[in-house]
């Protein structure tokens, strides 16, 4: 049951990153948090829906990768990110 649980999770995500890709042209897609933590039962369930649901034009353009950021500097990270961009 888990196993299916991170399959449908890993549909879903893909569903996600696809139409992300489709509209912005990452050259990486980074995960955070628990989750991303979950290793090759995230991540072999989703590069096989990526690749899947992604346009051929789009296939091999980008890399999804576990970020680096600890999760306790992730918010901080962001806030100040926010406030650059804005100053």
């Amino acid at each position: 049951l888990s196993l299916d649980v991170f399959d449908y999770t890993a549909e879903i995500l893909a569903l996600a990153i696809v139409n992300a890709v489709v509209v912005t042209s990452p050259e990486a897609i980074f995960l955070f948090g628990g989750l991303a933590k979950a290793g090759d039962l995230l991540y072999e369930p989703l590069n096989k829906y990526v690749d899947k649901l992604i346009q051929p034009v789009f296939r091999n353009t980008f890399k999804i990768l576990p970020s680096a950021i600890p999760e306790t500097n992730a918010a901080v990270m962001g806030a100040a990110a926010l406030a650059w961009k804005e100053l």
